[in-house]
């Protein structure tokens, strides 16, 4: 089981621990300046010239971080800005239900230091290398920072269930995860399922080597098919061994609940948020898998194997899928009475 760790403005660090700093302005507070401190475990800033203290010093966890960019300034009144965008997900406390959950937040700094835009660019572009570096994980010794290059992109095969649960699921993948995977630099491929078994069928023929990972925005019907679709093949041992993310989508959640809690992230406060955090954050958890053996076939199950009256109203309950979960419940009256 996993667990949620906030994190926490650190004290002052020695020399040794930065690995960059710099004079910037935070955007659109153009006219205060802010001393910038990047370190292995994240960056510090306060306004320069001023007290360094726990009310002025600002400070974001790279475990929190998904993704930065550098632009232009769209002013040309301010040609020679170059902006650096870091977008992050910190871990806020609630009063009441859950005690952390994460919120969108972005912050953009800005270097007008030198007369010509290039110039400042490329300052920003060394920070901006070192940044994503060490928000995936990745050493950076003070050494490399002038020299370290950007990650290589990870590419991602996404299946997305049109009819899944209330039909929302493309709504979901274009309105939240996309939005998300863009930050991080996260090349797609997407896939509209168009019957049962379609992903079963897919995951049969699909090239492992073109993909980092299989993300599944869905209810557990999907995921059931590309566990199975990836067992089915000849070479399942290394098909397996591809990571497999679910974002929730359909009726029946189940495993995307249980990821988010292992993760120690959200499960009752915007779950698509937390389940696509964890796949930005590449956060792989191991699974077990049961097999079902009969005369002729195999089955594989990552959730419970049932038959009878489960297996019933679950079948059943398909031509009442608009109406989402509550399907369950009123085929399982139905079946009842």
């Amino acid at each position: 089981m996993g667990t949620v760790v906030v994190a926490t403005t650190p004290n002052k660090m020695s020399k040794d621990d930065i690995l960059l700093e710099g004079d910037f302005e935070v955007f659109p507070r153009d006219k205060v300046l802010y001393h910038v401190e990047c370190s292995r475990t994240g960056i510090s800033y306060y306004p320069k010239g001023g007290e360094r203290s726990k009310k002025t010093l600002k400070y974001i966890h790279f475990g929190d971080v998904t993704g930065c960019r550098c632009r232009k300034s769209l002013d040309q009144k301010h040609s020679n800005k170059a902006y650096l965008t870091v977008f992050h997900y910190p871990l806020k406390k609630k009063l009441f239900g859950e005690k952390c959950v994460r919120s969108k937040q972005h912050i953009t700094f800005s270097r007008s230091a030198d007369e010509s835009f290039d110039s400042n660019r490329k300052v920003n572009e060394k920070w901006r290398r070192v940044i994503l570096r060490l928000c995936q994980g990745l050493t950076v010794l003070k050494t490399d920072v002038d020299k370290c290059s950007v990650p290589e992109k990870k590419r991602l095969l996404v299946l997305v269930n049109p009819h899944s649960g209330p039909g929302r699921a493309m709504q979901i993948y274009k309105g939240q995860v996309a939005p998300m995977l863009d930050e991080a630099d996260i090349i797609t491929t997407v896939i509209e399922t168009e019957y049962a078994g379609h992903g079963t069928k897919l995951m049969k023929s699909f090239k492992r080597e073109d993909y980092n990972g299989v993300v599944i925005v869905s209810g557990d019907g999907l995921i059931y098919e590309v566990v199975n679709g990836l067992m089915g093949r000849s070479d399942w041992e290394d098909a397996m061994k591809i990571p497999i993310g679910c974002v929730p989508g359909g009726s029946g959640n189940a495993l995307a609940c249980a990821i988010n809690y292992s993760a120690g992230e959200s499960i009752e406060t915007d779950p698509v948020l937390h389940s696509t955090f964890i796949l930005v954050k590449h956060k792989v958890i191991p699974m077990d898998l049961v097999m079902i053996e009969q005369p002729k076939t195999k089955i594989f199950s990552f959730l419970s194997v049932c038959w009878g009256l489960l297996a019933d109203i679950d079948f059943e309950s398909e031509k009442f899928r608009a109406i989402g979960e509550a399907r369950f419940t009123l085929q399982a009256i139905l079946r009842i009475m």
